[in-house]
């Protein structure tokens, strides 16, 4: 069943099969560039680049460095009839930009500028201090996002802490442009028409930056956390687990639409994973404390009770079908996603960024194709056995 219905899904949006829908067509290492991975979509116009960046720096250095080449590169994009965005995960600066594949040469040259060495001057500097940290607290001046933010840092307590930009001298951020914006620890993920030989030419060749003057690392200036206005509680579950990816994907998918029957405001489930570490995370919020008063049953049972419950409840009432319901809505959401050169580069390196393999996504849907009641059952029963990290923001 699964099966036919990715030979549906492929017919209707024109990709091409299940089996090779995610798998690179070249995946290469160029002399002094980034890696390359490629995959040839000849029918297409446009085309799509995704360069990461591996950057365990704090996070308000590498949201000033992204700030301090946004402008050049947005507007560099438009005059090529192009469109550049810029974003950044908890290990990752990322660099996209997507076009027509005749100017595809230019919008190579315009990303290898982007990070590259950056301007410093005080009109650029001051402006971006000021955009990043806005950028930083937009992150986390509603209680979801804050949430989000305090389970990252138990979970990965290995990741730099946020940090400010207002503080960063010039050396500072040059310090961290040079350790760690090293073409060859970077990734570039290419969808489009050219033969992969010539889109993989322009990224030979880029100059790695001078090794970094002295052993002093930027100053992690305090970064408090904003202070939302917060009318309702929320919490967060977080459960460690070793499961495979795709069983987690499927599980948190169950569990999503299980608890969006709960008598709460709202309440996501997700899974995180970020190489060997992995994670299923649970948020919601109640009523505000005096509508949850009217109703005298939910307001006396705590809301992470009433969420251990919901996995419970989720696990006895498992049966195959609600498996493959989950699993054909995530085979669905990666199919539509992979319609656009954008939507399947970031596929493509998302999941490369996450597993090192340029053929991790493709590999994540094959074991999607195959998990089964049992793999979810099994998950579900260890979360039982485990305490989460819980984390709270209250009214």
């Amino acid at each position: 069943m699964i099966l036919a219905l990715a030979t549906i899904l492929t017919v209707v949006v024109g990709l091409p099969p299940g089996d090779s829908l995610l798998r690179p067509d070249l995946a290469a290492d160029p002399e002094e560039g980034p890696a390359v991975i490629v995959r040839h979509r000849p029918a297409q116009p446009l085309v799509a680049v995704r360069l990461s960046v591996p950057a365990r720096a704090p996070a308000g250095a590498v949201s000033l460095l992204q700030e301090l080449a946004r402008a050049p590169f947005e507007t560099g994009a438009a005059a090529l009839g192009a469109r550049a965005t810029l974003a950044r995960t908890p290990t990752h600066a990322i660099y996209s930009v997507v076009g027509p594949a005749e100017v595809y040469p230019e919008m190579v040259a315009l990303l290898r500028r982007a990070v590259g060495p950056p301007d410093l001057s005080g009109v650029r500097l001051v402006p971006a201090r000021h955009a990043a940290d806005r950028a930083l607290a937009a992150e986390r001046d509603t209680p979801e996002p804050l949430v989000r933010h305090r389970l990252r840092q138990v979970l990965l307590p290995e990741l730099p802490r946020a940090g400010a930009a207002a503080t960063l001298t010039a050396g500072d951020v040059t310090r961290v442009w040079r350790r760690f914006f090293i073409p060859e620890r970077m990734t570039a993920v290419v969808v489009g028409p050219m033969p992969p030989e010539e889109a993989l030419a322009p990224f030979r060749g880029w100059q790695r930056p001078p090794e970094p003057s002295g052993v002093r690392r930027p100053p992690v200036a305090a970064s408090a956390d904003p202070a939302p206005q917060v009318v309702r509680p929320w919490i967060g579950l977080a459960y460690r687990t070793r499961a495979e990816p795709a069983v987690l994907a499927v599980t948190a998918a169950l569990l999503a639409r299980h608890l969006s029957l709960l008598a709460l405001r709202s309440c996501t489930a997700e899974f995180w994973w970020n190489g060997e570490r992995r994670a299923l995370v649970i948020i919601a919020s109640a009523e505000p404390p005096a509508e949850a008063a009217a109703d005298s049953a939910a307001a006396a049972i705590p809301l992470a009770e009433r969420l251990r419950a919901g996995l419970a409840e989720v696990a006895a009432a498992l049966t195959p079908a609600s498996v493959a319901i989950a699993r054909r809505g995530l085979m669905h959401d990666m199919f539509v996603a992979a319609r656009t050169p954008q939507g399947l580069a970031e596929l493509i390196g998302d999941f490369h960024d996450r597993t090192g393999a340029a053929d991790g996504a493709q590999e994540f849907l094959s074991d999607l194709v195959r998990v089964d009641a049992r793999d979810v059952h099994r998950v579900l029963v260890s979360l039982d056995e485990v305490a989460p990290v819980v984390v709270e923001v209250r009214p």
